[in-house]
This record gives C-alpha cells, sequence and structure tokens, in this order.
C-alpha cells in the first residue's frame, strides 16, 4: 500500500467515524426531544387532572424548560465539535497529499 493510498484509508476511516458520531448525537437529539415532549404532555395531563397545584405545575413547567435549554445547548456544542473534527479530517487529508507531491 502506498503513502497516499494510506492518507486516503486514514482519511475514510476517520471520516466513517466522525460521521458514525454525529448521527448518533441526532438520534440522541431525536430521543432527548421525544421525552421533553412526552414530559410536558405527562404534565398538561397532571394539570387537567387537577392533580398539581398552579404553582407546582409552574415550577416543573420552568425545571423543564431550563434543562431543555442544558440539554440544546450541549446536543449543540456536540454537533459543532464534531464538525469541527469533520473540517479538521478533511483538512488533515488533504495537507498530506499536498506534502507527499
Amino acid at each position: 500500500m502506498g503513502l497516499e493510498e494510506e492518507f486516503v484509508s486514514e482519511y475514510k476511516n476517520n471520516r466513517r467515524q466522525l460521521e458514525e458520531e454525529e448521527e448518533f448525537i441526532k438520534t440522541f437529539k431525536r430521543k432527548g426531544d421525544q421525552a421533553l415532549e412526552q414530559a410536558y404532555h405527562e404534565l398538561s395531563i397532571q394539570a387537567r387532572n387537577n392533580d398539581l397545584d398552579a404553582q407546582t405545575i409552574a415550577f416543573i413547567r420552568q425545571e423543564i424548560f431550563k434543562a431543555q435549554e442544558d440539554y440544546e445547548e450541549i446536543i449543540g456544542q456536540e454537533r459543532k465539535n464534531v464538525i469541527q473534527r469533520l473540517d479538521n479530517n478533511e483538512l488533515e487529508y488533504r495537507q498530506k497529499l499536498r506534502q507527499n507531491n
């Protein structure tokens, strides 16, 4: 296997791994969004059934909202991280090719 083939192989392997990470993050986000939606739905049911007082409902909504904000910030940061690593992989690959020629 020549040096250029090694660069291509390494690049493709890294890219595949990073794309898998990105897909995992997307799946994790979808599941998290569904869980948050379910939490809001359950809270609405409890509110309609008057099982909880208004102050408790407001507090729970606020806590769910805070958790959602934190969750979305973390997910966004992780996606940015993977995208940056994909870009770095591309740049490193191109740089190795240029240096090899």
